[in-house]
C-alpha cells in the first residue's frame, strides 16, 4: 500500500490527497491545502 504523502520541503510532507492548488511563479513554488494553508516547495538545490 502506498500512502499518498510527499516532502515538498526539508521541513514540509504534505498529503497529496488535500492539495487545491499549485501555483509556480518567479518567486518560488507553493502549495495550498484545502483548508487553505500555503506550503513553499524546495527548489531544485537539492537542500534535503
Amino acid at each position: 500500500m502506498t500512502l499518498p504523502f510527499f516532502r515538498v520541503h526539508q521541513s514540509h510532507i504534505v498529503n497529496l490527497e488535500m492539495i487545491d492548488r499549485y501555483i509556480k511563479g518567479e518567486g518560488g513554488t507553493v502549495i495550498i491545502l484545502d483548508d487553505g494553508s500555503q506550503i513553499e516547495v524546495a527548489g531544485d538545490e537539492g537542500s534535503f
